[in-house]
Protein backbone atom coordinates (compact mmCIF):
# COMPACT_ATOMS: atom_id res chain seq x y z
CA UNK A 1 0.00 0.00 0.00
CA UNK A 2 1.33 3.82 -0.84
CA UNK A 3 1.86 6.08 1.83
CA UNK A 4 -0.62 8.54 0.23
CA UNK A 5 -3.12 5.80 0.29
CA UNK A 6 -2.95 5.10 3.88
CA UNK A 7 -3.38 8.69 4.28
CA UNK A 8 -6.65 8.97 2.19
CA UNK A 9 -5.24 11.45 -0.45
CA UNK A 10 -6.93 9.52 -2.99
CA UNK A 11 -10.20 10.78 -1.69
CA UNK A 12 -9.22 13.97 -1.79
CA UNK A 13 -11.17 16.19 -4.69
CA UNK A 14 -9.68 19.57 -3.96
CA UNK A 15 -6.50 21.52 -6.45
CA UNK A 16 -3.96 18.66 -7.15
CA UNK A 17 -1.75 21.58 -5.76
CA UNK A 18 -2.99 21.37 -1.93
CA UNK A 19 -2.69 17.26 -2.26
CA UNK A 20 1.12 17.74 -3.88
CA UNK A 21 2.18 20.24 -1.05
CA UNK A 22 0.70 18.42 1.68
CA UNK A 23 2.28 15.01 0.36
CA UNK A 24 5.67 16.79 -0.30
CA UNK A 25 5.81 18.19 2.79
CA UNK A 26 4.79 14.67 5.12
CA UNK A 27 7.75 13.26 2.71
CA UNK A 28 9.97 15.96 3.71
CA UNK A 29 9.42 16.57 7.61
CA UNK A 30 9.36 20.78 6.43
CA UNK A 31 7.13 23.60 7.54
CA UNK A 32 4.81 25.18 5.92
CA UNK A 33 6.92 28.89 5.46
CA UNK A 34 9.81 26.59 3.70
CA UNK A 35 8.06 25.07 1.43
CA UNK A 36 5.87 28.23 0.69
CA UNK A 37 8.90 30.05 -0.12
CA UNK A 38 10.76 26.46 -1.62
CA UNK A 39 12.86 28.66 -5.08
CA UNK A 40 14.02 26.06 -8.03
CA UNK A 41 17.60 26.46 -7.45
CA UNK A 42 17.22 25.10 -3.86
CA UNK A 43 16.81 21.70 -5.68
CA UNK A 44 20.12 19.40 -6.71
CA UNK A 45 17.98 16.42 -8.51
CA UNK A 46 21.71 15.04 -9.40
CA UNK A 47 22.40 14.88 -5.46
CA UNK A 48 18.47 14.65 -4.39
CA UNK A 49 18.69 17.44 -1.94
CA UNK A 50 16.98 20.18 -1.19
CA UNK A 51 18.86 23.04 0.50
CA UNK A 52 17.27 25.48 2.41
CA UNK A 53 18.98 28.99 3.19
CA UNK A 54 19.58 29.76 6.43
CA UNK A 55 16.94 33.28 6.94
CA UNK A 56 14.21 30.79 6.10
CA UNK A 57 15.31 27.85 8.69
CA UNK A 58 14.53 28.36 12.70
CA UNK A 59 17.99 27.40 13.19
CA UNK A 60 19.49 30.53 10.98
CA UNK A 61 22.24 27.90 8.94
CA UNK A 62 21.27 26.02 5.81
CA UNK A 63 19.25 22.98 5.96
CA UNK A 64 19.94 20.14 3.58
CA UNK A 65 16.95 17.97 2.99
CA UNK A 66 17.52 14.62 1.44
CA UNK A 67 14.45 13.82 -1.51
CA UNK A 68 12.81 10.86 -1.25
CA UNK A 69 13.09 8.24 -4.30
CA UNK A 70 10.29 6.93 -3.84
CA UNK A 71 7.04 6.71 -5.97
CA UNK A 72 4.98 9.11 -4.20
CA UNK A 73 6.66 11.91 -4.85
CA UNK A 74 8.69 10.97 -7.77
CA UNK A 75 5.92 13.44 -10.04
CA UNK A 76 6.89 16.61 -7.88
CA UNK A 77 10.78 16.25 -8.52
CA UNK A 78 10.22 15.97 -12.17
CA UNK A 79 8.06 18.86 -11.90
CA UNK A 80 10.60 20.95 -10.04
Amino acid sequence: MAFAETLRFEAYSGAGVIKDTLLFQILTMTRPDEVRGAKQQEFDLEKATWTIPAERVKMRRDHVVPLSESEDCGEGKKSL
